[in-house]
Parts: structure tokens; sequence; C-alpha cells
């Protein structure tokens, strides 16, 4: 895969009232990039998983991420020819986002960097 068509806008959505997320990634120099994550819950109560823009050695098509100041929450996300997907590494990580948001998804490219 070119990693130069890995950088872009990630979205995923589940129906209306379904959950939805958003993965950004952004090339800083050769071996390094910038990414978010943002997922929310299905309605009615729509509780967040937010990763804010953090910048991480990116070398390859994926990337293992830990979340600052948590004692193993970590998770993988992994870029495919016009997708992403992002799992876990060390099983869900409960009590770092909202009750039952995720980071786990499927995300389908939206738009180049």
């Amino acid at each position: 895969m070119n990693k130069e068509a890995i950088f872009g806008r990630y979205h995923y959505q589940y129906t209306e009232e379904g959950y939805i997320g958003d993965l950004e990634i952004s090339r800083i120099g050769n071996d390094k990039a910038a990414f978010s994550l943002f997922s929310v819950t299905g309605a009615p109560a729509r509780n967040i998983a937010d990763v804010p823009t953090d910048t991480i050695p990116f070398k390859g098509n994926s990337f293992v991420y830990t979340i600052p100041e948590s004692d193993s929450c970590s998770f993988k996300v992994s870029f495919y020819k016009g997708f992403a997907v992002v799992v876990y590494t060390n099983g869900y990580c409960s009590g770092q986002f909202g009750m039952n948001a995720t980071v786990d998804g499927i995300f389908i490219k939206q738009s180049e960097e």
C-alpha cells in the first residue's frame, strides 16, 4: 500500500441513532504523524471516547497507541486501501472513556490529507 494514501480523514456511522466516529491522520516529516480519534455511542445517551491529537512514530501501515496516563489502555490502528481498523490490544479499556464508548471500529476514508 502507498503510505501517502493513508493520510486523511476517516469516518464510520451506524445509522442516525447509532455509533459515530472520526479518525484523522496527517503526515509530520518522514517518520512521524499526528492523529486524533473521536467516537460517540448510540442515542439517546451519547457518551464520548476522545483521543485528542497526538504525535506518533509512523513508518508502516499501522501503529499502536497507549493512552497517556492510563495503566495499559492501548489500541492498534491498521490502514488498508480506503479504510482503517481500530482494535484494542489489551482488551476493552474500562473507565477510560464514557460509559460504553469505544474507539473500536472500521473507519472508511472520506478525504485525503
